[in-house]
């Protein structure tokens, strides 16, 4: 089963802390969501997330907060960031520095699975800061975790005529594109962010992933090639590259593939299944059975598997 996404079940990973930037006394802070290792656990769907600079706010907001709740409200914590950010809103402070906080609290609302909240505070810090790209790159994102692609591709739209170098926001539209089976579209997104980003293995896998559906086998290889040779260990790339080679016959190439996926992932189900079809289709049935079975372990009810395991004629 060829995969944009990690099957880890987690939304967000864990953000990495950036620079402060110079957009109306902001900082960003990006989340990378599959982390490189594994695609989209950001890409899964990539958010940007604004972040106030601390020694910039102190100078800037006209009334005392407490330092507390300022520095709690970006914890990775979502129960501790939801308290303290909504004690600082709850104060009312000037506009700007208020819409951040809905932001970071938007931000940990989506980290429980609460994305409509986390969709409602974006759209409040929207309302308070019309012009500022990331709060619709992140609303946008959530519409897509609740299937909404159509309103993610309008939020990512809205963030790239504010923001035309955003590379996030091209490639969240480009998901959102890719959901809805546009592939065209999707892959002129991946290729714009390509371009922004050069060295994004992301994008390139993203891409990839595009192009497969298409049919278009060799621009998809290449695509995953290139994803590898950025990111060695991306045990996602792996496993989709092998599935390529398997739908073009070349399965020597995919069994080697799907086994550095395994040693990668050891895991994750559809890695397993994935070699266990390679291996099925080179005629090796005990070791297809074996590791159709060990997919069915960690995943019950994995149909590929069990449809393997069928057309072998064996029990689950």
């Amino acid at each position: 089963m060829e995969k944009l996404y990690p099957d880890d079940g987690q939304s967000h990973p864990e953000a990495e802390w950036l620079k402060p930037c110079r957009v109306q006394r902001f900082c960003m802070k990006t989340l990378d969501a599959i982390a490189k290792e594994e695609f989209m656990k950001a890409l899964s769907i990539g958010l940007v997330l604004m972040f106030v600079s601390l020694q910039t706010f102190a100078q800037t907001v006209q009334a005392d907060l407490p330092s507390n709740d300022e520095t709690a409200c970006l914890s990775h914590d979502p129960t501790i960031s939801i308290q303290a950010c909504t004690a600082v809103i709850q104060l009312g402070q000037a506009t700007a520095n208020l819409a951040t906080f809905y932001i970071n609290r938007g931000l940990s609302y989506a980290r429980q699975g609460l994305y409509s909240q986390a969709i409602a505070d974006q759209t409040k810090a929207i309302a308070l800061n019309p012009d500022e790209a990331h709060s619709y790159i992140n609303r946008g994102s959530f519409y897509g975790k609740t299937g909404l692609y159509d309103q993610d591709i309008t939020d990512q739209t809205e963030a790239i005529s504010l923001s035309p170098h955003s590379d996030m926001a091209f490639r969240n539209r480009g998901n959102a594109y890719s959901a809805k089976g546009l592939y065209d579209r999707a892959i002129a997104d991946y290729a714009k962010v390509i371009l922004l980003m050069p060295d994004s293995d992301v994008a390139y896998f993203s891409r990839g992933y595009a192009y497969s559906a298409k049919g278009l086998y060799d621009l998809a290889i290449g695509d995953y090639t290139k994803a590898i040779s950025l990111n060695p260990d991306y045990a996602l790339a792996y496993n989709n590259r092998a599935l390529v080679y398997h739908r073009k016959g070349e399965n020597a190439k995919g069994l080697s593939d799907a086994e550095r996926a395994v040693v990668l992932a050891p895991n994750d189900a559809a890695f397993i299944q994935t070699r266990a079809q390679v291996y099925e289709q080179l005629g090796q049935r005990d070791k297809a059975i074996a590791d159709y079975r060990a997919a069915l372990k960690l995943a019950p009810d994995m149909k590929f598997a069990q449809d393997g395991l069928g057309r072998l004629r064996v029990a689950h």
